[in-house]
């Protein structure tokens, strides 16, 4: 009798084995998930106008799960979503503020969190807000907290269309001194709240436009690509 040697058992992708282990984690079929998150936390129309919805690719769903697994973080509760740069069609994974303070709590070695307000202030469209915020993370494996102050005008989003700057602008420059200081006392890298993802995507817009327009003048590109470095006359340009 010919034996027959036996096919050895297909070992899992890395992309098998994420999606796999995260739809475990919601007691969800693995087959079903992806066409799901598709379909829900990760849906994206890329025209408004028109209604057409833009899928997000197996690749950039694995760039998603990726960090949804790594930071523990919930798609389905908004907490990680797909943000979509329509004239590039690029998505980019954003961290809802929710993700970020819960991230943060998860940790173990965070004892306590606290904030200090300049008393000097400034008026930005109509409302007050404060010069600057000071954050302090305290650990429980250091003797001395974590602080990092960020100043109101190297965060704040001016531009000539309505954000949550202009009708939060306190709450917003909070948020921003939380992650940043989270950033340095946690070491989270590869993920980024919606405000970073609106800048990046203008600042590749302004590039890219300015590549077009100044190929013949070598010194007039590098004016423009020094002035896009600052949001405010960045945000001048327009671009649609």
């Amino acid at each position: 009798m010919t034996e027959t040697a036996a096919k050895p058992r297909a070992t899992p992708s890395a992309a098998t084995s994420l999606t796999v282990r995260i739809a475990q984690r919601y007691g969800i079929d693995a087959d079903k998930m992806l066409s799901t998150l598709k379909a829900t936390a990760f849906r994206q129309r890329a025209d408004h106008k028109t209604g057409i919805v833009r899928e997000a690719t197996n690749e950039e769903m694995l760039a998603l799960l990726t960090i949804a697994d790594r930071y523990n973080l919930d798609p389905f509760t908004r907490e990680l979503f797909a943000f979509l740069d329509v004239k590039s069609g690029a998505i980019v994974p954003v961290v809802s503020v929710d993700g970020w303070i819960r991230i943060i709590n998860d940790r173990p070695e965070l004892r306590s969190i606290s904030f200090v307000y300049s008393e000097d202030t400034r008026k930005h469209k109509g409302k007050t807000v404060h010069n600057w915020i000071d954050c302090a993370i305290a650990r429980s494996d250091r003797d001395s907290p974590i602080v990092i102050r960020e100043y109101f005008d190297e965060v704040v989003r001016d531009v000539t269309f309505a954000t949550p700057w202009d009708s939060h602008p306190n709450r917003m420059h909070r948020h921003k001194t939380l992650i940043q200081t989270a950033r340095v006392a946690f070491g989270f890298g590869g993920i980024y709240d919606e405000d970073e993802a609106h800048r990046m995507i203008l600042h590749r817009r302004i590039a890219e436009a300015m590549i077009a327009t100044t190929k013949a003048d070598p010194e007039a590109l590098v004016m423009h690509l020094k002035s896009a470095g600052d949001p405010q006359r960045a945000a001048s340009f327009a671009i649609a």
